[in-house]
């Protein structure tokens, strides 16, 4: 999603998801037309993990169009952004240098948008997908905004240009500056440490003093630049700091919480503890509900406005009245919200086993190269910020993470078939001396 959706209102196919499922439908038949076969038997186990959350979600659309929870056009809409968890088959027929190919496409369009997002505060036009919303904390006397529509793919080519920065190297300077102040310019303190996070894991896994050495460098560069922002960020938020809203988490004061407009800059820490909590209430009243969740039910749909009538919920635009309205049944501001809500213990435990299997893959083979350390690194990221917002499954994170899966996977394929042939030539030679 590059460019902002308006411009494509009257176009045959208005929507970015259309195009893409257009694809996946046409890979999904390459692949069956090449191989004879849909799904292999000996799958890769990731793989195989999303295919099995993939059949639960599509038994959970199914009875919820016999039951009649909703209309089978807004079942649709929700159930087909899971279809992007089976788009490991578009890069499974991939060769590396294609896959690679490809990578250095979607990094170069990021890299352009990214220039394009921090110009925002000069022009202020709607040229990106997002929106821009007024904000509490103010970057100096004229600008008072929040720029929410940083690039989907943004936080990925932070993390590898700073594995690959150099500090001797003007290109790798600009590059990590105009990546590091979208960062900021976005004002998610969740995200901001997040980041800082991944970079200390980033060396301890790395090891090497001198890098140490660039990171505090270029931190302390940074901080002069851009820290009083950063700072009056964290500790300036409308009426509370970070400190106040761990704190305020921790009471989790429900009365409280009803009474005042907690998502009213995006949601924080206590309304989304406490978000959960009144959920969960609703399935103590509602045990049928407890294990398999609500359904396939889409937020737009008539049935869900009348059904769920909750205090607390996520913020967004309506579409037609571009008034703002509370979400019922779905977040942004909690990855593990929508899951449990809609598909209940079972489906929230198929999404918490598949991130632990990912996760153990992406750790093991780290060191396979600088891609599979930034996939690691970025996948814990998403992890981390999984409280803060809603990109760990989004259709995608998920289609990017894939193939970055699928290319470690090549690679680390056609290392070991070079280490084999390596060991089948010392075998001969020493046969045939």
């Amino acid at each position: 999603m590059l460019f902002h959706p308006d411009w494509m209102e009257n176009a045959p196919i208005p929507k970015y998801t259309d195009f893409a499922l257009l694809y996946l439908f046409y890979a999904w038949i390459n692949h069956l037309m090449t191989n004879n076969v849909f799904f292999h038997k000996k799958q890769f186990p990731i793989y195989r993990c999303f295919l099995i959350l993939t059949i639960y979600l599509t038994i959970e659309f199914i009875i919820t169009i016999v039951l009649q929870y909703e209309s089978f056009g807004f079942a649709l809409k929700t159930y087909r952004n899971y279809l992007f968890f089976l788009s490991y088959i578009i890069f499974i027929d991939m060769s590396p240098s294609q896959i690679k190919r490809s990578l250095v496409y979607i990094s170069t369009t990021t890299f352009l948008t990214s220039i394009l997002y921090v110009t925002q505060p000069i022009h202020n036009l709607p040229i990106l997908s997002g929106y821009i919303s007024r904000n509490s904390v103010e970057f100096g006397d004229h600008l008072n905004l929040r720029y929410r529509n940083i690039p989907e793919l943004h936080y990925f080519l932070l993390i590898y240009a700073t594995i690959k920065f150099k500090l001797y190297n003007y290109k790798s300077i600009l590059a990590i500056g105009i990546l590091g102040i979208s960062l900021v310019l976005t004002q998610h303190r969740g995200v901001m440490m997040g980041y800082a996070i991944t970079v200390i894991l980033y060396i301890l896994f790395d090891k090497r003093p001198g890098r140490i050495v660039q990171f505090i460098l270029i931190g302390l560069i940074g901080f002069l630049m851009i820290g009083n922002i950063v700072i009056n960020r964290f500790e300036n938020k409308g009426q509370t700091s970070t400190i106040d809203d761990i704190k305020t988490a921790f009471r989790t004061d429900y009365a409280r919480a009803a009474a005042m407009d907690y998502d009213d800059e995006g949601g924080t820490l206590t309304f989304r503890i406490l978000l959960l909590v009144e959920r969960f209430d609703y399935f103590k009243n509602h045990p049928q509900y407890m294990l398999t969740g609500i359904g396939m039910r889409h937020e737009d749909s008539p049935k869900t406005s009348k059904d769920f009538h909750f205090i607390l919920g996520s913020g967004k635009y309506d579409p037609k009245t571009r008034q703002r309205i509370y979400q019922q049944i779905e977040s942004g501001d909690l990855a593990w919200f929508t899951p449990f809500m809609k598909y209940g213990i079972i489906g929230l435990a198929l999404h918490v086993y598949v991130t632990y299997i990912v996760i153990l893959f992406l750790i093991k083979n780290k060191r396979k190269g600088t891609i599979a350390m930034t996939t690691c690194l970025y996948y814990m990221l998403l992890i981390l910020i999984s409280m803060k917002n809603a990109m760990l499954f989004a259709p995608v994170q998920v289609s990017f993470l894939l193939m970055l899966i699928e290319l470690i996977r090549k690679n680390k394929i056609d290392n070991m078939a070079d280490r084999l042939k390596y060991q089948e030539f010392k075998l001969l030679g020493k046969k045939w001396v």
